[in-house]
């Protein structure tokens, strides 16, 4: 129980208090209900950051910080707006950045 409790991020002295003076589970479910919440948002905030950098491995952009998606990932990361999932998934561009330029002429990236 201690190791299962560690490997969910409980501290020695939360998982001590979930246990009896002789060793027996002592459980406080709201508690364990609100560490559970804790993990989905960690595991939402993980999985927007691996969409970000699988996008960057992708995308058509000659450079990761041409493509206005990934900057919008940097931006997100930099005020620490990851925890909340991004407002749509991270995909590439379906016309590159610098055809798109050399297309339209537009030099700006936003």
């Amino acid at each position: 129980m201690i190791a299962l409790g560690r490997a969910g991020g409980f501290t020695l002295d939360e998982i001590s208090s979930m246990l009896t003076p002789d060793g027996l589970p002592k459980m406080d479910r709201g508690r364990l209900d609100a560490k559970a919440n804790e993990l989905d948002q960690i595991i939402q905030r993980l999985r927007a950051i691996r969409e970000a950098l699988r996008h960057a491995a992708k995308c058509p952009a000659a450079r990761p910080m041409e493509c206005p998606t990934f900057r919008r990932a940097v931006r997100l990361a930099g005020a620490g707006r990851f925890e909340v999932a991004p407002l749509a998934p991270f995909r590439a561009e379906a016309v590159s950045v610098t055809r798109r330029k050399r297309e339209t002429g537009d030099v700006r990236l936003e």
